[in-house]
């Protein structure tokens, strides 16, 4: 029945069934198990063999047959070897060969693979890994580590074309988002930073070499921190000697509000407020670079210091730079007194007894006044330390020279009579 043949050997067997058979008749036992050949004399001979050494199997065999099929004799030689290499205990190699000689003259060369999976193949070779399904993942990001703690915070943004490298060969630039990605084999991995801003415009808050570990099909994370932060940083000061410069020992001012703006467009304007502690300094910490306003807050100057003449300043931050700007504060340091005739000599100012006099000009640490109709004068602005006030009558007398002392503090020092040329 040449319907159980499979569909390219029907057509051959109907145009000759006679010599279909001589040709297939070895492989019709493969073809048709357990169907009976049609013949009348039969005699098969042969030999197999199979041995083992290591993890290579070797096997053959040849088999000679005669016979009569369909009144016609039939002679064959069969011979076939086969070579089995066990790679490990999940993969194996085998080698097939065969050869026919006889009807048809024909031969067969197979090669086969053959993988267990769920089996432990070791160091040897793998087929999961032959395709790439062991495989794992190195990722990551490299970010800009805004709050300084070393950890890949949400809200921090990413550092583009940043080099990073695995395992001292192979290396890749990060996205626009900072993120990177490698594929990797099973193992221990070294991940690094590779940066010629380190310690130029860039500053690393994490350990610029990681050593990560993955498994079959798992991902492993390395992320690097950096910044480019500057900062602003200085002291307000009294200004004692209103020089505007900040002696040594000089004394801070507490309490003052600092306002930092953003000078850049499309940036936040205000962008931290601070007050002065005990010694007078304030700091910003953590500044992309950039520009900024550096504004004092004068509601909050202290009682009895003067309104400064300026009250905002123009900064640049640079990258992993500071930039320090100490703000000087003069205090009110201010001598009020009488300028009168001291007609009985006591050098005392005597309202009942002495003559006041209006017009005198006063002069005294680089400040002047004029006694008005009362006499009365007040010179403001005093630096600290020693001054000389000196009174110079409305007709030009000059008088004799009177010494004091100021301090830091803000003052104003009351009752300080001077005594006039007649």
């Amino acid at each position: 029945n040449p319907q159980v043949l499979p569909p390219l050997l029907q057509e051959a067997f109907i145009q000759n069934p006679a010599e279909f058979l001589q040709i297939y008749r070895d492989r019709l036992s493969f073809l048709l198990p357990g169907v009976e050949l049609p013949q009348t004399r039969n005699l098969d001979a042969g030999i197999r063999f199979q041995t083992a050494v290591s993890r290579f199997t070797l096997s053959g065999g040849t088999r000679y047959s005669s016979g009569e099929i369909l009144s016609r004799n039939q002679k064959n030689l069969y011979t076939s070897v086969g070579l089995n290499v066990q790679l490990d205990s999940a993969n194996s190699v085998r080698i097939n060969g065969w050869h026919s000689f006889g009807a048809g003259n024909q031969s067969a060369l197979t090669f086969s693979y053959t993988h267990r999976f769920g089996a432990e193949a070791g160091d040897g070779f793998q087929f999961s890994k032959l395709l790439g399904f062991d495989r794992g993942r190195v990722q990551g990001r490299v970010y800009y580590d805004l709050n300084g703690n070393g950890r890949d915070d949400s809200n921090e943004p990413g550092v583009a074309g940043i080099t990073i490298q695995l395992n001292g060969n192979r290396t890749i630039k990060t996205d626009s988002a900072g993120r990177y990605q490698f594929s990797a084999d099973k193992g221990s991995h070294n991940v690094a930073l590779l940066s010629n801003e380190l310690g130029v415009r860039l500053r690393a808050s994490t350990a610029t070499q990681q050593r990560v570990s993955i498994s079959s099909r798992q991902t492993a994370t390395a992320s690097f921190g950096v910044s480019d932060f500057g900062f602003v940083s200085g002291r307000i000061f009294n200004d004692a000697n209103q020089t505007g410069e900040m002696p040594q020992n000089s004394q801070g001012i507490k309490g003052m509000k600092i306002i930092l703006r953003s000078s850049d467009k499309n940036t936040e304007n205000i962008l931290a407020e601070q007050t002065s502690d005990g010694s007078g300094t304030y700091g910003f910490q953590n500044l992309r670079p950039g520009n900024y306003t550096i504004e004092i807050d004068s509601a909050t100057l202290p009682v009895n210091f003067r309104h400064p003449a300026q009250t905002s300043w123009q900064i640049k931050v640079l990258p992993l730079q500071g930039f320090y700007l100490d703000i000087p504060i003069a205090a009110q340091r201010a001598v009020a007194g009488i300028v009168f005739i001291d007609m009985d000599g006591d050098g005392k100012f005597s309202p009942q007894k002495d003559k006041t006099v209006e017009g005198a000009y006063v002069t005294g640490g680089g400040s002047f006044a004029v006694s008005d109709e009362s006499g009365a004068y007040i010179l403001r602005n005093l630096s600290a330390g020693q001054i000389k006030l000196i009174v110079r009558s409305p007709q030009g007398a000059v008088s004799s020279p009177v010494f004091m002392e100021l301090g830091a503090e803000p003052i104003t020092k009351r009752a300080v009579n001077l005594a006039a040329q007649r």
